[in-house]
């Protein structure tokens, strides 16, 4: 049991929420009491997440040595040495295997579409992560793969309008996420503030939130899905929900990361909730 938790501590279940965002084709779908749809979508949920906490892994291994002069990552399963790099790759193996022998139970299209999004993933983690910009469009192609792997399990193809706002407001996230650690940064050393990429992270931010709003009304009131569904009733909780995430973010009150201060926010949950019942709803009548 020590092994397991260790395994999946360095999995990183609190990054899996990502995942979700395959079940939004299944919300338009109408299929919310198909026991068999449910069942697949599930499935496929599971590998997205087992397939990004086998990437954590793999960054673990790479980076044990660093991690070790890192006096917040030193406490690490793999950098502490609590979890073997042996057993940890084996787990790698394990896992990926298993993952991609279900997606493709699925379909090659599918099957495919797991390992690209394995592939990007593991060139964000070992070579991106740390290429200003590169690495949000990296993750905003990351979230377009999952919810294109939700259409593809679904059968139920999503406008190409919604498509681009997963895109922006997945940019507009992971730069929140970075102004987020730049201020916490800050607040210990403050010396190490830079005002040039401080305010390149500004702008980004800005344009970034600006987009997601402005596509999603473009999403509700251009495209044929929107127009039917009448997705312009949900407008106001998306607006809500960036303007929440902008509060989080500079909220001086926790030194907790965006992340993990986002799937502990009532308000942003709850919003996330009504959104996915509005659609739903929407969808039906």
């Amino acid at each position: 049991m020590k092994i397991l938790d260790a395994l999946l501590h360095t999995m990183r279940p609190y990054r899996w929420w990502r995942a979700a965002i395959v079940f939004i084709p299944f919300v338009f779908e109408g299929g919310a009491f198909n026991i068999f749809s449910i069942l697949k979508m599930s499935v496929s949920f599971i590998v997205f997440c087992l397939v990004t906490g086998a990437i954590n892994i793999i960054d673990d291994v790479v980076d044990k040595k660093t991690d070790r002069n890192d006096p917040l990552k030193a406490t690490l399963p793999i950098a502490s040495g609590e979890l073997s790099e042996s057993k940890a790759e084996f787990s790698v193996a394990a896992i990926l295997l298993g993952s991609f022998v279900a997606a493709f139970f699925f379909g090659p299209v599918f099957g495919a579409i797991v390992i690209a999004y394995f592939l990007i993933e593991t060139a964000y983690y070992l070579y991106l992560k740390n290429e200003p910009f590169i690495d949000a469009v990296c993750i905003a192609v990351e979230m377009s793969l999952i919810l294109l792997g939700g259409s593809i399990v679904s059968q139920r193809m999503i406008s190409p309008w919604f498509f681009v706002f997963v895109l922006a407001v997945s940019v507009f996230i992971v730069l929140a996420e970075k102004k987020r650690a730049m201020l916490l940064a800050l607040a210990v050393k403050p010396a190490g503030e830079s005002p040039k990429e401080n305010g390149l992270l500004e702008q980004g931010l800005t344009i970034s939130a600006a987009c997601a709003i402005l596509i999603y009304c473009f999403y509700a009131l251009s495209s044929l899905e929107g127009i039917k569904y009448g997705m312009i009733l949900t407008t106001p909780l998306v607006f809500y929900a960036v303007f929440r995430v902008l509060m989080l973010t500079y909220d001086n009150g926790s030194e907790k990361a965006l992340e993990k201060k986002l799937l502990g926010d009532g308000r942003f949950l709850v919003t996330v909730i009504l959104w996915v019942v509005a659609a739903a709803v929407l969808s039906v009548i």
